[in-house]
């Protein structure tokens, strides 16, 4: 990287070893080594054992949630704030993001909740999501991102978004 500020930077807070909130720092002069790095970065994080927290969240125990999700019999849902591309080992993954209750780890999207918003989107019945611009990242105030959690109870896929 060079001697001035980078151009693309990301923080995470997260809780370590001992329950202490420490604030992580990611930077990339380029676009495509900020897309490369920062899922690398996440995943190097996590299993090293920092477990996700918000800055309001500096005290002892907890979950690092900052806000209640919304429950169903079979979902959990946050109200999703926006959706873009990550690369990650040569591989691109769409995310959906959001700043309560999981405001430093995006969520993964499945293709087919893709293809409908890109529909919805683009206001065509006939597109997929190959139709969305990569190099771009969509809005989604007014949507709630439905999911499912992974065996240790994270956020694992989006499984719907819902227009509110």
């Amino acid at each position: 990287m060079s001697e001035q500020d980078p151009r693309f930077s990301v923080s995470f807070y997260g809780k370590n070893s001992f329950d202490f909130v420490e604030l992580y720092l990611f930077k990339a002069d380029d676009m495509a080594e900020f897309l490369d790095g920062k899922t690398a970065f996440q995943v190097a994080l996590m299993e090293r054992g920092v477990k996700p927290s918000s800055p309001s969240n500096r005290g002892g125990s907890g979950s690092g949630e900052t806000a209640q999700t919304a429950k169903s019999d079979e979902e959990d849902a946050f109200k999703a704030d926006e959706l873009f591309v990550t690369r990650y080992s040569g591989k691109l993954y769409w995310q959906v993001s959001s700043q309560d209750p999981y405001p430093k780890f995006p969520v993964n999207i499945w293709e087919e909740v893709l293809d409908d918003f890109a529909k919805e989107l683009l206001d065509n019945p006939s597109v997929d999501s190959s139709a969305l611009d990569i190099s771009q990242a969509y809005d989604l105030s007014g949507y709630r991102a439905y999911f499912g959690r992974n065996e240790k109870g994270n956020p694992a896929r989006i499984t719907k978004l819902v227009k509110i």
